[in-house]
């Protein structure tokens, strides 16, 4: 008996397939649809339960994977972050005009950084465009064998030397400048104003509120590019900011400020104290 010939479908096939099992279901479509249900979060019978009514199918559509989420007008979306980047800006200058001089030269709360040398690199990084600041990073870390960090320590320190009153005035005409019309900023130069706002409250005791929009992105982002012990904590834990709507992780539930989970993203300080 002759042999048959295996023929092995085209892509255009097997992307008809792909499409047909996503739109219709099988089973191995239904299996992974309820791990990642599962996995995300488990949602309150109470609001599921009942009819099929358009409040109970978006309150599942959260749960499913983005491909599956109802449409939705996305045309305001955009990666442009000057807007909140300038609000923090300001928040960030009225935290130094309320430090005293004893507060200037308090370590931070990121390893090796003085207040004064956080509130300089962040001067300086604002005012910098990206390719330069790429170019004095690595001129720095040449000429000096230094690693990054302390090549940013030394930036840092040489524009605190300007004195805080000069900084604070610096941050507040960056923020006119980023807020202005065709300014355009990233979410890591939003995460590194964010970053410094709570690496300074942390430690002089000034609380700090940061627009939950702009501290869950920046949450986000950095869920997203953390290390990897970092990301290990993210799979079996649930990060909820208690101040932002806002999570990140999943797993077991861990309830923390939305400081003590930057912080913590970013190897500033431990898991928040507080479970729920």
């Amino acid at each position: 008996m002759p042999r048959r010939a295996m023929v092995r479908p085209s892509h255009r096939e097997v992307g008809r397939s792909s499409l047909t099992c996503q739109v219709y279901g099988s089973a191995t479509a239904r299996r992974r649809l309820r791990k990642v249900v599962a996995v995300t979060e488990t949602p309150d019978p109470d609001r599921l339960s009942g009819p099929a009514t358009p409040a109970n199918a978006a309150e599942l559509a959260k749960y499913l994977p983005l491909s599956q989420r109802p449409r939705r007008d996305e045309k305001a979306v955009s990666g442009n972050w000057s807007e909140q980047g300038a609000r923090a800006l300001l928040q960030f200058a009225d935290l130094l005009e309320a430090l005293s001089e004893a507060d200037w030269l308090t370590p931070s709360a990121r390893p090796g950084f003085r207040v004064a040398d956080v509130a300089g690199l962040v001067v300086w990084r604002a005012a910098t465009p990206r390719l330069a600041r790429f170019r004095e990073l690595v001129a720095r870390a040449l000429r000096d064998h230094q690693r990054r960090s302390a090549a940013e320590l030394s930036l840092g320190r040489e524009i605190a030397a300007r004195g805080r009153t000069g900084l604070e005035a610096e941050l507040r005409s960056l923020a006119a400048r980023t807020a202005a019309a065709g300014s355009s900023r990233s979410v890591s130069d939003l995460a590194a104003v964010v970053l410094a706002c709570y690496e300074t409250s942390s430690v002089v005791g000034e609380p700090i509120i940061v627009d939950p929009v702009a501290s869950g992105a920046v949450a986000l982002a950095r869920s997203l590019n953390a290390p990897v012990e970092i990301k290990a904590v993210l799979k079996t834990r649930a990060l909820v900011s208690t101040d932002g709507d806002w999570r990140v992780g999943s797993g077991a539930v861990l309830r923390g400020t939305s400081a003590e989970i930057v912080l913590f993203l970013y190897g500033r300080a431990g898991l928040p104290p507080a479970t729920g």
